[in-house]
């Protein structure tokens, strides 16, 4: 992607520790479900990737582009699953 899409994509997608600290407490203290906390946790991820190429090993091109696309396919089949489970759940019978 060009830089300037990855700057919105990191904009949009990244969210400071503290802030998921704080959704993971509230979501405990009011008992919401598993889904929740994996909304919470995924924008982590791009975190995680960019120390991973800071400090521990450099990613090259082909690697960070590998990278951004299973952190991209794992965007959208989570909202895909929740989407589904969410609004097309079969009816109790």
């Amino acid at each position: 992607m060009p830089d300037w899409m990855l700057r919105i994509a990191g904009n949009l997608l990244s969210t400071p520790a503290y802030a998921v600290v704080g959704m993971l407490l509230v979501g405990r203290w009011l008992k919401l479900c598993s889904w929740f906390r994996t909304a919470c946790l995924l924008p982590c991820t791009t975190k995680v990737e960019g120390y991973v190429d800071s400090f521990v090993y450099t990613l090259t091109q082909n690697e960070v582009i590998l990278t951004n696309v299973i952190l991209g396919i794992a965007f959208l089949s989570f909202i895909y699953l929740s989407f589904r489970h969410f609004f097309h759940a079969s009816p109790e019978k």
